[in-house]
């Protein structure tokens, strides 16, 4: 059995992408308090998508990202931008895990439309005989 079905998580975590780059469109962004039961709450931002089930917790790093994305730090301006979520290894409590990282949507590279080839005269009609 895999470990991550036997601990479910009401919130997002890096094994539920399944190695997978998954651009998401951002449907609303709560303050939930959260902690463990022995642990005192802390109210962190929780950003939830369209489509989607799980909210995904943010961090200071990924809230700053996603500031930078939409282009405001103000999180009621998020609703409907589309940001990219990466599976990364990153250094938690000084040991390296696996967590969640907030990316710009890749751009697609604009492909440049060739020009038309020039016009052919045509040779068999004389300058003067055109009737214009």
């Amino acid at each position: 059995m895999d470990i991550n079905a036997a601990f479910p998580s009401k919130y997002l975590k890096a094994a539920d992408l399944n190695g997978a780059a998954v651009t998401v469109t951002i449907e609303r962004v709560a303050i939930e308090e959260l902690g463990a039961k022995d642990q005192p709450k802390e109210q962190k931002l929780v950003i939830y998508f369209k489509g989607k089930e799980k909210g995904m917790v943010l961090n200071k790093t990924n809230a700053f990202e996603v500031a930078r994305i939409a282009n405001s730090s103000d999180t009621e301006d998020w609703d409907g931008v589309v940001i990219r979520l990466l599976a990364r290894e990153v250094e938690y409590q000084g040991k390296v895990t696996m967590g969640l990282r907030v990316g710009p949507v890749p751009r697609t590279p604009v492909k440049k439309a060739t020009p038309p080839p020039p016009p052919v005269e045509d040779a068999s009609i004389e300058q003067d005989e055109v009737p214009f």
